[in-house]
């Protein structure tokens, strides 16, 4: 993940490994709103870019699966991230290049 105030992640981004991080920081003015949101095919999945009205950037970008675990594969996965839609739908894309949006 990464908070920048740029349209692409730059030096001056933040990269966030843990959500706690997001929350300390102050890069989306409180009151923003959305004013677009992009997914784009990446080699590990899909990622996502959310601009805000006070021109900060949210992105989110899923990693190579660095698991090994035999075990692990007869779990359910994990998606690499949600989106709740505002008609209260779930949007749930990855892991890999795959994504759910099931109907009410």
């Amino acid at each position: 993940m990464f908070a920048s105030e740029d349209e692409a992640p730059t030096a001056s981004a933040v990269r966030l490994d843990d959500a706690r991080e997001l929350e300390r920081l102050d890069v989306v003015t409180p009151g923003a709103v959305v004013v677009a949101a992009t997914a784009d095919a990446t080699s590990h999945g899909f990622s996502l870019r959310v601009t805000f009205s006070d021109s900060s950037t949210f992105v989110v970008s899923p990693r190579a699966d660095e698991s090994s675990d035999d075990d692990e594969e007869d779990a359910d996965p994990i998606a690499d991230w949600e989106l709740l839609t505002p008609h209260s739908r779930l949007l749930s894309v990855g892991p890999g290049p795959r994504w759910s949006h099931p109907a009410p």
